[in-house]
Order: C-alpha cells, then structure tokens, then sequence
C-alpha cells in the first residue's frame, strides 16, 4: 500500500508558468493501453529534448498513477473498497489521490494529456475542456497511421465542478485536459506506444 508513484520530468521549469505539459497514465489499473501510450509519448519528448527541440518549456510525465491498484489487481479503483481516483478526485482522502494532487498543485500545468484504455472494439475516445485544441488536434491526427477508428467522446467545457480530477486542476490551476481513451483490441504495444508518440507530435504543432 501507498507505493511511490513516479513522475519523469522534462526541461526546466522557472519562475514564470507557462508551456507546461502534465502526462497521466493508468488511473484505472486493467487499463494498460493507457501505460503504453504514455511510454510512447515519453519516448517521442525525450527525442524531442536530445535534439534541443523540446516543444514545451517543462513536462512531467506518469506512467502509472494507480500503482497501488495495478499491484492490487483490482479493476478500477486503488484498492478493494477504495475510490475510482479518476472520478473521485477531488474529495478523497486515500494516500495515492492526494499525490496526485499534490503533483498537479506543484506542477501547475497548462495542459493534462489523461490516457485511458477501454473496451470498445472500433472506437477510440476523446473528452475535452477546450474544444477547440480538440478540434484541432482531431484534425491534426487525420493522417495518423495509428489512429484510424471512429471518434467517440464528450465535451466537458460546460459540465461545471465534478469530484473529478480533471475539474479539480481547471478548478485550481485552470489547466485543460484532453483525456484519451484508447481501444486495445486489435492492436499491438509497438502499436499504442505510436499512438502515445502521434498524439504528443501533434500537440506540439498546435502548442
């Protein structure tokens, strides 16, 4: 119980906020597209950060938020009878949701990239507080070689608080979020692991 989670950080933060990218993975533990995807991005920033082209001016990246979960094997929460910290975020008490909060009160993003797998077969997904970034970047992934089932997801630019932890960081830090969730079915890791990278290319055209 209450085991570490690890946050992998990118370029350097300063004073001034800005141009600040917040990478979440696996808040739901069967969820383990959602941790290939966040490898692939990862991997794609690091690249970008060898090269001096690093796209944002900091980035910290999660692999794996629920780790108590994952250990525990349960399905959507961090233990048996404790809280869905993606659903449940704002008001929890368990040690691992407040970590995380805490991650998003330090770092204080501009941006979150919430990455989720899940069970729709032909369907990838996609919820947003800034419709337009979304727009755009749907637009921007047409051309993806990975990326190429049907859209289904929500606006969630009008929903006002939820216990949610997406609200909780537009609440305090007025970040917006794209949360990704990502059909496994039919697709390799190598596969997702291209989607993680598509998607932060992407971003960073329009960023």
């Amino acid at each position: 119980a209450d085991r570490t989670i690890l946050a992998f950080e990118l370029g350097a933060r300063d004073a001034v906020r800005r141009r600040r990218l917040a990478i979440a993975a696996r808040f739901h533990p069967y969820e383990t597209a959602g941790s290939f995807a966040a490898e692939g991005a990862l991997r794609e920033l690091l690249r970008s950060a060898r090269a001096g082209r690093l796209p944002w001016q900091c980035v910290s990246v999660v692999l794996i938020a629920n780790v108590d979960g994952v250990a525990g094997g349960t399905c959507k929460r961090t233990a048996a009878g404790g809280p869905d910290m993606s659903h449940q975020g704002r008001s929890s008490d368990d040690a691992s949701v407040a970590t995380l909060r805490a991650w998003l009160d330090e770092f204080a993003p501009n941006l979150w990239l919430d990455l989720h797998g899940w069970m729709y077969r032909y369907q990838d997904g996609l919820n947003f507080t800034d419709p337009d970034l979304a727009a755009r970047l749907k637009q921007a992934l047409l051309a993806s070689r990975h990326l190429d089932r049907a859209w289904k997801g929500k606006d969630l630019s009008g929903a006002g608080e939820t216990d949610s932890l997406w609200s909780y960081a537009l609440g305090h830090h007025g970040t917006h979020s794209l949360i990704f969730s990502l059909g496994w079915y039919g697709r390799s890791v190598a596969h997702v692991r291209n989607i993680g990278a598509e998607i932060v290319s992407a971003l960073a055209k329009l960023a």
